[in-house]
């Protein structure tokens, strides 16, 4: 009995096809790869855009806040110095004038409570700025 060859269906054909190919396993594996570099490059690029984004929009937001805490601090150090050669001034005057140990401790007494109330003004206004 001879029998005659049946037609194959097309997904049949197909899959004949397929282990027919040489090295069809390692042209599948080099096809997978491209599709995963691709995706993988594209995802790193997005990744990389947001963060370029990021940096950028802090950048904006952080500098204005920068120039306004070194003008703050400059402004409370002219401050603090003008206060302590005030102080000085008015001790050295009050020596000169006043013989009394009294009155010389009374001064240095108030030109020490300004300096710390001055100091803390300016440490206020730091804090203020920052937060």
């Amino acid at each position: 009995m001879f029998l005659l060859p049946v037609p194959l269906d097309e997904p049949e054909q197909f899959l004949l096809d397929l282990s027919k190919m040489a090295h069809l396993e390692e042209r599948v594996g080099c096809l997978a790869f491209r599709k995963r570099f691709n995706e993988t490059m594209f995802d790193i690029g997005k990744k990389r855009n947001n963060t370029n984004g990021s940096r950028m929009a802090i950048a904006r937001h952080i500098e204005p806040v920068v120039v306004a805490v070194v003008v703050l601090v400059v402004v409370v150090v002219v401050v603090v110095v003008v206060v302590v050669v005030v102080v000085v001034v008015v001790v050295v005057v009050v020596v000169v004038v006043s013989s009394s140990s009294s009155v010389v401790v009374v001064v240095v007494v108030v030109v020490v409570v300004v300096v710390a109330v001055a100091a803390a003004a300016a440490a206020a206004a730091v804090v203020v700025v920052i937060c």
